[in-house]
């Protein structure tokens, strides 16, 4: 059929590949860096602006934050860094207070670019040449095959140049994830606890625990005196009876 033309002519043998936006100076691979660092500062809100400040200064800018305004100050946030100056803005983030963890993770992501670009330029090709057929169709038959193989390959366009753009991105700028927290005042130790009773509270406490442990055994006593007097009056009768007949029994031997 008329679509089924356009789809076995659609692939190029040698597709246009243009990674010029992706190609970075050196030996040309792409690279996707990505970072993790938690520092711990004395005012976090001063960090973060410092911070901010570093990475505006290296041509970068703040992607997201999250603060915590508690009692102990926190915050996490994401900056994109050109990556020729992201060795830069880790060292100098690094300077900003004692760094707890750090951490980088380089992806290269060469083949990934060129698939992607190979497979997209081949998913355009091969809608502009349904978008000729379906110019030149002439039946309802061939218009409605054409136009069904159209809208799969348009919509593999879109997906294909959706994941390509994010790759670009992740290419074209690495991704530092800094978070801060708050840390203690020099010089001060772990507080006090208040919870601890003093001598008062704990001879109350003696006392009522006394109290609790003599009701505890005085239900228990309670609880078992119907039952020894029941075991008693039935036993006494028993105890009479056995000790007759050891009497009795003692009799002929005596004799």
């Amino acid at each position: 059929s008329t679509a089924d033309q356009a789809g076995g002519a659609s692939t190029p043998s040698r597709p246009a590949i243009d990674l010029t936006r992706a190609k970075k100076p050196g030996d040309g691979r792409q690279l996707v860096k990505t970072a993790d660092v938690a520092i711990e500062a004395k005012d976090v809100r001063a960090t973060e602006r410092r911070a901010t400040a570093v990475v505006a200064a290296a041509g970068g800018y703040l992607y997201s934050e999250a603060a915590n305004a508690a009692a102990a100050p926190a915050a996490h946030i994401v900056f994109k860094v050109p990556p020729e100056h992201f060795d830069r803005v880790m060292a100098q983030l690094a300077t900003l207070g004692r760094v707890l963890h750090s951490s980088v993770t380089t992806d290269d992501a060469t083949n990934r670019v060129v698939d992607l670009d190979a497979r997209l330029a081949a998913a355009r090709t091969g809608a502009d040449r349904l978008r000729e057929l379906l110019a030149r169709s002439g039946n309802v038959t061939d218009l409605l095959q054409v136009e069904q193989a159209l809208s799969q390959r348009e919509a593999d366009v879109e997906s294909l140049a959706g994941q390509a753009a994010a790759l670009r991105a992740q290419v074209d700028l690495a991704t530092v994830s800094l978070d801060l927290s708050s840390a203690p005042a020099p010089g001060r130790g772990a507080a006090p606890s208040h919870d601890i009773p003093g001598f008062v509270a704990g001879l109350r406490t003696g006392a009522a625990a006394f109290a609790n442990t003599a009701q505890v055994v005085a239900t228990g006593l309670g609880f078992a005196l119907p039952f020894l007097a029941v075991a008693l009056l039935a036993g006494v009768p028993v105890w009479r009876i056995s000790r007759r007949r050891r009497r009795h029994a003692a009799i002929p031997a005596a004799e």
